[in-house]
């Protein structure tokens, strides 16, 4: 028989059921009394729940086919499960800190920045992205492109990390980045005062 199943809101519950008879069996989950469409094993795993779900109660039709032409197949319902719903627990934890902030590709007006992911209890939404100390956008991933920068020019950027209940992580360690000089185009003055010495004969 299905068991009760306690689950928090936005996870699953899974209910089985074990069922003998002659194959072969067919299988149909309800809910609250409804057939669940597409529910038609002997283990069903629901939508991720929301607390409207509390209370629900599952059940499963077992089936087999008929004995014999014309006869009547054998209808089993089993007991209900009941499922509770309980509230999301509070995220008040902060992702761990990015490490491991590097750069790349260096232009005289670009780079890209890429770090080792950052962990957390529920899980990391994004990366703000700071230069010199002002936030200067987000990543959904471990890397980004940095646009605009001037040549020659020393930049100080850092990385944290941010999950869905906006716990902030501490800022990684400070990355000094300096871009490229711009390439050296002026030709060298024209050589003056051609003479010649020691002429022979």
């Amino acid at each position: 028989q299905p068991t009760n199943a306690t689950v928090f809101e936005n996870q699953t519950a899974v209910f089985n059921v074990t069922a003998g008879g002659a194959p072969t069996l067919s299988y149909q989950w309800l809910k609250n009394g409804v057939a669940i469409a597409g529910a038609n094993n002997s283990t069903y795993s629901t939508p991720n729940s929301t607390l409207a779900d509390n209370g629900a109660v599952y059940a499963v039709s077992v089936s087999n086919a008929p004995s014999f032409p014309g006869s009547t197949p054998s209808i089993a319902i089993s007991a209900n499960a009941t499922l509770t719903v309980a509230p999301a627990p509070i995220d008040t934890t902060a992702p761990s800190v990015p490490v491991n902030l590097v750069a790349s590709a260096i232009t005289q007006t670009t780079l890209t920045l890429s770090w080792q992911a950052s962990t957390d209890a529920v899980g990391v939404t994004g990366y703000n992205v700071f230069l010199d100390n002002s936030l200067i956008g987000t990543s959904v991933t471990t890397s980004t492109s940095i646009l605009g920068l001037l040549a020659n020019t020393t930049y100080t950027f850092k990385v944290s990390a941010f999950d869905a209940a906006t716990n902030e992580s501490v800022p990684s360690t400070e990355l000094v980045v300096t871009t490229l000089p711009m390439p050296d185009t002026t030709a060298p003055t024209i050589p003056t005062n051609l003479s010649a010495s020691a002429i022979t004969q």
